[in-house]
């Protein structure tokens, strides 16, 4: 996937069937949708306002969290829903109540997993 494939750029992302780009100064590498593992959906309290959080763990190891404040998050979330249909449309808000919670979520998981199984695998303390 490179630019020269003429998809246009959504916000901080360049997406294609096959995945997504990040874009400077956003960040910056390829993710293919084939290698995701395992997504969670979560909510960061930041004192005067709450911040819905991605974290996407990939096959070779790499990890990506992305927020609702990067430009082009309404694509992303539509292109996962698209490529991954288990995802809940209503995870958004399910993450943001109760107030004051990080309600870390299991979004999808390539292995079938639970959330704390997967949150064992790829939040190890």
């Amino acid at each position: 996937m490179t630019r020269s494939d003429s998809s246009p750029a959504e916000g901080a992302f360049v997406f294609s069937e096959t995945g997504f780009r990040l874009l400077p100064p956003h960040g910056t590498g390829q993710y293919d949708w084939a290698d995701l593992q395992s997504a969670f959906g979560f909510k960061l309290d930041l004192l005067t306002i709450d911040e819905i959080c991605l974290d996407l763990f990939f096959a070779n190891g790499s990890s990506l969290r992305l927020t609702e404040s990067l430009p082009g998050w309404p694509a992303l979330l539509q292109h996962l829903s698209t490529h991954f249909l288990s995802i809940p449309p209503e995870w958004e808000w399910d993450v943001m109540q109760p107030p004051f919670a990080t309600n870390l979520t299991l979004l999808f998981d390539h292995a079938g997993r639970t959330l704390q199984q997967a949150e064992a695998v790829w939040y190890k303390a």
